[in-house]
């Protein structure tokens, strides 16, 4: 399975990364970066993880620690 990104959730990701390390540091940044990777290895081995999006074909999620 592929994952894509639109151009929204690489937006968000970045800002996100971009919050944390000006609210914490670079390794709580990383530790952040991390969960997304870990967490799109799951949705690659079960791609019915998550909730379907108003668009075909597309799931969404919102990952928190």
């Amino acid at each position: 399975m592929t994952i894509r990104w639109t151009n929204l959730a690489n937006e968000s990701f970045e800002d996100e990364v971009d919050f944390i390390l000006k609210k914490w540091n670079a390794g709580e940044a990383l530790n952040f970066s991390i969960l997304v990777e870990e967490f799109l290895i799951l949705v690659e081995k079960n791609p019915y993880l998550g909730k379907i999006s108003d668009y075909k074909n597309y799931r969404q999620f919102v990952l928190s620690t």
